[in-house]
């Protein structure tokens, strides 16, 4: 079974990559890999929690429920995971993506990473024992 530390290690992996993908342009998908690595990192702090394997889920919302954070959460902490919740599913759809790329600018993407960078930094100790 993965532990909670590959799972943080590979949100971490996802982050840059989101970095990688800001320097060229690529702003829908820095937003799809930012929710990739707030998924993989809350998966992570579930993981180390209960002990037991995530769900199948991506709806970093109900994550953050399911591992007791929902409540600890800022007002802030709240809307951002809720507005990187529609860069899963809807990017993936082709009628979507031209809406989805209308919203996706070089300052959201670099305020996107910033804001993931900061919820990896609050949730890394909470994944480790």
């Amino acid at each position: 079974m993965t532990n909670s530390i590959q799972w943080f290690e590979r949100a971490l992996y996802d982050l840059d990559t989101a970095r990688d993908l800001l320097k060229s342009g690529k702003y829908l998908y820095v937003a799809f890999m930012c929710h990739q690595a707030l998924e993989k990192a809350l998966k992570s702090v579930y993981l180390n929690l209960k002990n037991e394997m995530p769900p199948y889920i991506h709806n970093l919302p109900k994550l953050s429920e399911l591992i007791g954070l929902k409540q600890t959460l800022s007002d802030e902490q709240t809307d951002f995971l809720q507005n990187m919740n529609i860069f899963y599913i809807s990017s993936r759809y082709p009628d979507d993506i031209d809406d989805m790329k209308k919203m996706c600018t070089n300052i959201t993407s670099e305020n996107q990473i910033k804001k993931t960078e900061e919820f990896l930094k609050w949730l890394e100790p909470k994944s480790k024992s």
